[in-house]
């Protein structure tokens, strides 16, 4: 981080302060991208995302990952919330999104 001359102190501070919650969410981010679409129990991921995705509604990645595991539970409403600001919020999400809604957000685990 720069630190700009004639900066008060507090700005500094706040500064520090911003960038350490930023790097924190986006290490939450990566651990939900693991857990969230390998874990059996989908609850569990889905109550680690929803507030994820309430406290940093601008990550277009918490929103996706949200909706494939909404598709899983059958919440199909809920899903399409969470893409459609996923695609809002990083448009090249797209085809990611279409591929999830025509797999309802299985993965190609080989279970039938």
């Amino acid at each position: 981080m720069q630190v700009r001359p004639g900066q008060p102190d507090g700005h500094l501070q706040a500064d520090q302060a911003v960038g350490q919650a930023s790097a924190d969410r986006g290490e939450q981010v990566k651990r939900c991208d693991i857990t969230s679409l390998k874990s059996v129990d989908l609850q569990e991921a889905i109550a680690g995302l929803e507030p994820l995705s309430r406290e940093a509604p601008d990550e277009a990645n918490i929103h996706f990952l949200l909706g494939k595991c909404y598709l899983r539970q059958g919440r199909r409403g809920d899903a399409t919330v969470a893409f459609t600001s996923a695609r809002e919020l990083q448009p090249k999400l797209e085809g990611a999104i279409k591929s999830a809604m025509e797999a309802d957000g299985e993965e190609d685990e080989g279970e039938e």
